[in-house]
């Protein structure tokens, strides 16, 4: 009996492999790869021609693509390829892919995907497919280190088969780049334009699956090798009509190295060789109130220019980047919440809400080692979900307190490494349960603060907090107040000698010396009044209303003066008898005033 299930077993193990073999013969493909390294990434384009060469139908295929470094991928069905005047017009469809595992070939990861056909491959049948994978650092520098006035060369290793499940019945590879220096002997290409801008490899017949010899290419590469470290992006959401933004940015260039030390006059002079002198950044419609700041401060120099769909954004270091050196800044701006917060249409109820937002912006085809993204939401937000095609390896939540705050707001962080600015056209889906009638929660705190405020200072300065008996200095104040109210009397006695008809002759002069003791005796009543304050602000009140009528007095007289030269004509009189009775209302009003002031006095 043990012996009957070790056959069966073996019998069923050696159906499954006859099967596998039969289903893998039944495939034939023909691959068309393009690879462009004239980026500091490289980029690959690969077109699977699959044939069904079996006698059942094909419901899917199997692909692989490295996944080392990989940044970015898509796979595409191309119902409509042909070539005209030198260019490629193609029509895409979408196509349904799965991962299925890792595998390892020749030391390298890569990651194995089921694609399967909407319709089955029937057979004799034809399809292609298009997969494009975007690759980092995967472009060394040659030589290690470049003077400024030198161009720069990197070098592009890699295999020169395209890893394939099946067997290829033909494999063709372009190698596409700014002008080719060398390349390795053991794998000679079979052509090179005139412009040494195209490398073909190939075509190869009957390529066996997972074939793999390594060779490599040497070639100018002028690019921007701008790479971020860290980003740092905080998004900050207020129901008040605003969406703030910021990004932290650790960058270095990734390019080669500069040989021996920075020459300004040179750089004046044009060798400038591979430098950064400044970066351009897209951000989102509408940005406004942006900034540009380092560790030192503020930077001036940096520019905005609204476009239909984005603003660009010009910014100039302050100084020029060459291969290996680094700089770190912050960018920030606000958005309006429209188009970029708005009621969840799904949702019956009209408290969630939705944002979307790039997850990076455009940064001069940089590539973004790690970066971590920010979302603060209002207070009271719960029941939050985040959407994104990105890949992030880590999401958590935490709480953030800023001003007229009691429970925190929500902070969602995510972290995402490997990326480029590819990953600008797809959007970070934030949405969330709101009320917005907690909206007015920290207005109402805020006002009754402002209350508890003004309350405590009224209470404060309207009562009487001491405990010990103060009738001895209120005594003190008391004659003080006398006394100081004694002598602004005795001054007012003194202004009434100035008050003399000063005649005809020399009135000018009189007028004037008049003027300068009157000025004199205003500065002491001031001086006098004050220190009246201080001990009894009652009493200081009155006197300065007393003050203001002897002023009056004063200016009475001098008008009166001023008017009596001119009597000889009827008109002149009449003035001369006006301002006579306004300098007797004038005394009238001051001698009460003053009889007021007397008479509180001697309580």
């Amino acid at each position: 009996l043990h012996m009957t299930r070790l056959i069966t077993f073996t019998s069923l193990l050696f159906c499954c492999f006859l099967f596998s073999l039969s289903s893998a013969t039944d495939v034939s493909v023909a691959i068309e790869r393009i690879i462009d390294i004239s980026n500091q990434f490289v980029e690959e384009e690969i077109y699977y021609e699959i044939s069904n060469s079996g006698t059942s139908p094909l419901a899917s295929v199997e692909i692989a693509i490295k996944s080392e470094n990989l940044s970015l991928w898509s796979i595409h069905k191309v119902t409509d390829k042909k070539g005209e005047n030198e260019e490629i017009v193609e029509k895409l469809s979408a196509i349904k892919s799965e991962p299925l595992r890792l595998e390892t070939q020749n030391d390298i990861s890569y990651s194995i995907l089921e694609v399967s056909f909407k319709n089955a491959l029937q057979p004799k049948g034809k399809t292609l497919i298009k997969v494009h994978a975007t690759y980092t650092h995967e472009l060394t520098p040659k030589p290690k280190e470049i003077t400024q006035e030198e161009l720069q060369q990197m070098v592009f290793k890699g295999n020169f088969y395209v890893a394939s499940v099946y067997p290829t019945k033909q494999q063709v590879t372009q190698v596409r780049c700014m002008q080719v220096i060398s390349y390795s002997d053991d794998v000679s290409p079979t052509g090179v334009n005139e412009e040494k801008q195209i490398v073909t490899f190939g075509p190869y017949k009957n390529v066996p699956a997972w074939s793999f010899v390594e060779s490599y290419v040497h070639m100018y590469n002028t690019a921007r090798f701008v790479t971020v470290d860290n980003l740092v992006r905080d998004i900050e959401v207020s129901h008040w009509g605003n969406v703030a933004v910021e990004e932290s940015y650790l960058l270095h260039h990734g390019g080669t190295p500069l040989k021996g030390t920075f020459s300004r006059l040179d750089y004046m002079m044009g060798k400038v060789g591979n430098s950064i002198p400044k970066f351009v950044q897209h951000l989102p419609e509408g940005a406004w109130e942006i900034y540009y700041r380092d560790i030192i401060g503020n930077i001036s120099t940096s520019n905005a220019f609204p476009h239909r769909d984005f603003v660009m954004f010009e910014i100039q270091p302050r100084f020029v980047m060459f291969g290996g050196w680094q700089d770190e800044f912050k960018i920030g701006y606000n958005l309006p919440t429209n188009p970029y917060l708005v009621v969840d249409g799904d949702f019956v109820d009209g408290d969630r809400f939705k944002l979307t937002l790039p997850f990076i912006n455009n940064f001069e085809d940089a590539v973004f080692d790690d970066v971590l993204i920010n979302v603060i939401l209002p207070e009271g937000s719960y029941d939050v979900k985040i959407e994104s095609s990105v890949n992030f390896y880590e999401q958590k939540e935490s709480a953030k307190k800023t001003y007229l705050d009691t429970t925190g707001r929500v902070v969602f962080s995510l972290r995402a490494s490997n990326l480029v600015s590819e990953h600008r056209y797809q959007n970070l889906v934030v949405s969330y349960k709101f009320e917005t009638s907690t909206m007015i929660r920290e207005p109402l705190f805020l006002i009754g603060g402002y209350c508890l405020l003004f309350l405590a200072i009224i209470i404060y300065f309207r009562t009487n907090f001491s405990i010990l008996d103060n009738s001895g200095e209120q005594s003190e104040n008391e004659s003080k107040a006398i006394k100081l109210g004694n002598e602004y009397i005795a001054l007012l006695g003194l202004r009434e000698a100035k008050y003399d008809n000063m005649g005809q002759k020399n009135l000018a002069k009189k007028l004037g010396q008049y003027n300068t003791d009157m000025n004199a005796s205003a500065t002491r009543a001031q001086s006098i009044i004050s220190k009246i304050s201080a001990v009894n602000p009652d009493l200081a009140s009155q006197a300065r209303s007393v003050e203001q009528k002897s002023k009056a007095k004063t200016i009475a007289f001098r008008q009166l003066q001023t008017g009596s030269q001119d009597t000889k004509t009827e008109k002149g009189k009449l003035r001369a008898e006006q301002l006579k009775e306004d300098f007797i209302d004038a005394t009238e009003s001051l001698n009460q005033a003053l009889e007021a002031f007397k008479h509180t006095l001697s309580e």
